[in-house]
């Protein structure tokens, strides 16, 4: 069973740039997004490296307390 699951409606704001990723992290995402059938294969790429992202974040110790420091502001 999938760890990730796509919620029924995302909201996601354009970035101003183009993400490249390497050939062998494409492949894959390809192969997890055919293996994963609750995400509709490409179109949800952009579902994926939002959550790769927020792994990072919440993964991150430093993050976690420059943010906190600077909430309190």
């Amino acid at each position: 069973m999938p760890v990730i699951e796509k919620p029924k409606s995302p909201t996601y704001t354009t970035l101003p740039k183009k993400v490249k990723i390497s050939e062998e992290t494409y492949l894959k995402t390809l192969e997890y997004l055919e293996w994963n059938e609750s995400l509709e294969g490409e179109k949800d790429i952009d579902f994926l490296i939002d959550q790769a992202l927020q792994l990072v974040f919440d993964s991150d110790r430093e993050f976690k307390k420059f943010r906190k420091e600077n909430n309190k502001k």
